[in-house]
C-alpha cells in the first residue's frame, strides 16, 4: 500500500489516482478501535509546484510525505464543525498530498456520507472527545499500522463499479487570483462506489455520467434520483456550452450554476 501511495512511475496523475483509489475503495478496510468500516467515497488533492500545482490542495505541513493520517488544520489549529476532514497523506516527501475520506460503510451497512462526519463519527468509535486526542494517539504511525486506532488493511475484494467525478464544493471565487483553478476545478479526482448510497455531490455524478454519452434513464438508475431531475440538470449543463467560463468567476456554485460551468468547460459539441 504505501509504495502505491508514493508516488507514480510517470506523470499520468489521474491514473495513479485511480489506481490508489481502486486499492483502498476495493481492497482495504479502515479498521477503527477493531471494526472495520468501507471506504465508499473519496478525493485526491495533490500540488507538485512542476508538474501538477492544484491549487485546491491545503499545503498544509502534514500533508508532506507518505501514508500518515493528516486531520485537517487552520493556521496551525484543527478545524472544526462541518470544516473537518481527515486525509490520506501520499505522494514524494516534497509534494503536498491528501486523499480526503468522504464517505463510510460501518460493518452493520450504515454509512456515514459527509467529510465532517466521517470524522465525529471515528471519535465516537474510538471514544476520543476531540480530533486532538485521536491525533494524539495515531502519533507518527503510518495507515497501515495494525497497532494504531485507525488503520487501513487488507479485506476481502469487492466487484463494485468505481466511479470518478469532479471533487464536491470547490468554486471559483478566487480565480482572478488564482487562474489555475480553471484547470483543476472539474478533473475527476473524486472516486466512489455505492451511488445511490451517497447524497451529497450527486449532480456531480450525472454530469461525468451524462459525458460518457450514458442516457438519462440510466443515469437515474444509477445515481437513485428521478429521472426528470436528470433532464433538468443535462438542460443545464446544454446551456453552459455557450457560456464563459469567466462568467462563474467570484460566485458560489449552487447546482444550476455547477451544471452550467460542466458544460461551459466542455464547451461546444463537436
Amino acid at each position: 500500500m504505501l509504495t502505491l501511495l508514493q508516488g507514480p512511475e510517470s506523470a499520468e496523475y489521474g491514473s495513479w489516482f485511480a489506481r490508489v483509489a481502486r486499492e483502498l475503495l476495493l481492497e482495504r478496510g479502515l479498521w477503527v478501535a477493531g471494526e472495520v468500516h468501507r471506504l465508499l467515497e473519496v478525493e485526491f488533492y495533490y500540488h507538485h509546484s512542476e508538474g501538477h500545482p492544484d491549487p485546491f490542495t491545503h499545503g498544509e505541513e502534514q500533508q508532506l510525505g507518505c501514508g500518515r493520517w493528516y486531520f485537517h488544520r487552520s493556521g496551525g489549529s484543527y478545524r472544526g464543525g462541518t470544516y473537518k476532514g481527515l486525509d490520506i497523506s501520499f505522494g514524494p516527501n516534497d509534494v503536498y498530498g491528501g486523499i480526503l475520506i468522504r464517505s463510510l460503510r460501518r460493518s452493520d451497512g450504515a454509512v456515514i456520507n459527509g467529510s465532517s462526519l466521517c470524522v465525529e463519527h471515528l471519535l465516537t468509535a474510538t471514544g476520543k472527545s476531540s480530533v486532538a486526542e485521536l491525533d494524539a494517539a495515531i502519533g507518527e504511525r503510518a495507515v497501515d499500522d495494525p497497532a494504531s486506532p485507525l488503520a487501513l488493511l487488507p479485506i476481502e475484494g469487492e466487484g463494485a463499479e468505481v466511479h470518478a467525478t469532479a471533487r464536491v464544493g470547490l468554486t471559483l471565487k478566487r480565480a482572478g487570483q488564482h487562474p489555475e483553478m480553471v484547470d483543476y476545478i472539474l478533473r475527476p479526482y473524486r472516486f466512489l462506489t455505492a451511488p445511490r448510497e451517497i447524497d451529497k455531490g450527486r449532480v456531480q455524478l450525472v454530469m461525468a455520467l451524462h459525458q460518457t454519452g450514458m442516457a438519462p434513464e440510466a443515469i437515474a438508475a444509477c445515481c437513485g434520483c428521478a429521472r426528470r431531475v436528470v433532464e433538468r440538470q443535462i438542460e443545464d449543463f446544454e446551456a453552459g456550452r455557450a457560456m464563459a467560463v469567466t462568467d462563474f468567476f467570484g460566485k458560489s456554485l449552487g447546482t444550476r450554476a455547477l451544471c452550467r460551468l460542466h458544460g461551459a468547460l466542455a464547451g461546444s459539441p463537436d
